[in-house]
């Protein structure tokens, strides 16, 4: 299992190189303090957490600047705006098992760049912290206003009841009151979410009449199918006792094909580096072994094991994204596999001679196999435009369902796909 080793570490010192590694300058522009806009390159991160620096070019060749929320007002990437500001953010736990008797708000202050949702007349914003948490904001004159949400428990006799302090609910029936407009019927059911707060703002602005600035674009889930073949080398081993024509036998590699077709699912976020991979290989090995062996006691087994399975099998697999250049990417997938055997080849041809007496026996080479077979799976790759080329690993726990006899698959792929 050296290799497989091997395999396996420098895949995931590949994945952590990458991450740290990367830059992705996209066009942007920064406001400064005195309010003039500057047109540059903005490391731009795709941030599932708010950031509270980020990295500037005024061109390719030019030295980066770092700016925090307290050198510039704001900036512009990708169609995404922020505003530096300093706020508060509220801290109580919102998982269930870390709820307290507390419906008291519990704030600490804050700085940083708040997400831009609505810009208008009437403006909403957001702070995700560290933790994952997001926090909503209204914008009163100069004065970034937190919009209250709480959960707490309510203890009875018998159980705990989890509650909601939802001050919220208030601060907007005030933040958004007009003499021509009536939103209090589009509160009612109001959850503390992005999505329910922006359809709220939209009703606001469509009953107003007055113009939307600037509405945040949601990203989409991108699904994208493909076809993909290639070749497999395949062996298999097997430990435990009693089998020794199994067990102390070397079987050799296999080299077979491979052939199916994949289903993506493209992560939004995050640059779209992550995606999750559904694939459907027909794909399997057929394997030979010799064994000959004389005992102690004068009886020599002389025996041949042919092992083949072919299988339908089903991979599961999370992919990371390396953008190299416009159009290429280097990957990695990580996941497991499910297979069930189609085919079968599963024979053994046994000659036992005992001093000079002779029989031949034929039977299979696995008693009563298991036709399910799982795996881990993982690999390397290189993606241009919609050709992708993958080196991958998968080791599964083979055919037989014997407590003293297991088995271990190991194959290599070396595949093409196409994505559509």
């Amino acid at each position: 299992m050296k290799i497989e080793k091997v395999f396996i570490i420098v895949v995931f010192f590949f994945l952590i190189q990458v991450s740290f590694a990367q830059q992705n300058y996209l066009p942007g522009k920064i406001i400064q303090l005195n309010g003039d806009t500057v047109s540059g390159l903005i490391d731009y991160r795709d941030w599932s957490n708010n950031p509270k620096l980020i990295t500037f070019k005024k061109s390719e060749k030019s030295k980066p600047q770092v700016f925090t929320s307290k050198s510039i007002s704001g900036f512009f990437v990708n169609g995404e705006r922020y505003v530096a500001a300093t706020f508060n953010i509220e801290v109580s736990p919102t998982q269930t098992n870390l709820l307290t008797e507390n419906a008291v708000f519990i704030t600490n202050p804050e700085s940083g760049f708040l997400t831009v949702l609505i810009d208008g007349k009437k403006s909403l914003y957001s702070f995700k912290d560290a933790k994952g948490k997001n926090n909503f904001y209204i914008k009163n004159d100069t004065v970034y206003e937190l919009l209250l949400y709480k959960k707490y428990l309510i203890r009875t006799d018998k159980s705990s009841v989890v509650a909601e302090n939802k001050r919220y609910i208030g601060q907007l029936t005030i933040y958004l009151s007009n003499e021509n407009a009536d939103v209090k019927p589009s509160l009612k059911g109001l959850s503390y979410r992005q999505k329910s707060l922006i359809k709220l703002f939209k009703q606001y602005y469509k009953i107003t009449g007055n113009p939307i600035v600037y509405l945040k674009k949601k990203e989409k889930i991108i699904l994208k199918g493909g076809v993909l073949a290639g070749l497999t080398f395949g062996t298999i081993s097997f430990s435990g006792t009693g089998h020794e024509c199994l067990t102390e036998a070397d079987f050799n590699t296999s080299v077979n094909f491979a052939t199916g077709g994949s289903f993506s699912i493209i992560l939004p976020r995050n640059q779209r580096k992550w995606s999750i991979e559904n694939e459907i290989l027909f794909t399997g090995y057929n394997v030979h072994a010799d064994y000959d062996n004389t005992t102690y006691d004068n009886r020599h087994i002389k025996a041949s094991a042919d092992v083949g399975y072919y299988y339908l099998k089903l991979y599961n697999l999370i992919r990371y994204r390396y953008p190299v250049q416009d159009n290429s990417c280097l990957f990695f997938n990580a996941g497991i596999s499910n297979g069930i055997a189609l085919l079968e080849s599963n024979y053994c041809h046994k000659e036992i001679t005992y001093y000079t007496i002779t029989n031949n026996y034929d039977e299979r080479a696995v008693p009563a196999p298991r036709y399910w077979e799982q795996g881990l799976v993982g690999g390397i790759g290189y993606m241009y435009k919609k050709l992708l080329f993958e080196v991958r690993l998968e080791v599964g726990n083979g055919m037989t369902d014997y407590v003293n006899l297991n088995s271990l698959t190991t194959k290599y792929f070396l595949l093409m796909a196409y994505q559509f």
